[in-house]
């Protein structure tokens, strides 16, 4: 059986990840207690149009080495024009053991804002 790991992406209320001009993203959990194992990436050249911004990641306990109680750690990176729009891009969670949500919410690195609002 395999169990769904739904990571939810809230960016703050005020800001919109750009639609124009070259960025791309890359989202990434991987499993940090017992054996460690990484999960495949989800990446692209075009950013997802609004918000939130939902991912999902499948664990099959058959095949993984995960247990409930194991930690995990999301990973995520979003670049607009040569510049990292996050602060914070790494969150750590524990699994239950069955499908679950992880809602994350956002903060933006302190020189996006200003060199993403001249760059509209």
């Amino acid at each position: 059986m395999k169990h769904a790991i739904n990571v939810t992406l809230r960016l703050p209320d005020d800001y919109q990840v750009p639609q124009t001009g070259a960025g791309d993203y890359a989202i990434s959990i991987e499993k940090k207690t017992g054996l460690p194992g990484a999960y495949p990436a989800i990446s692209s050249n075009v950013f997802p149009a609004g918000t939130p911004l939902v991912f999902s990641f499948h664990i099959v306990p058959d095949f993984d080495p995960a247990v409930p109680g194991d930690e995990f750690s999301v990973k995520m990176q979003i670049n607009h024009e040569g510049t990292d729009l996050l602060a914070d891009n790494e969150h750590a969670f524990i699994w239950n053991g069955g499908d679950q949500d992880v809602e994350i919410d956002l903060s933006l690195a302190p020189s996006s804002a200003s060199e993403i609002a001249s760059n509209i």
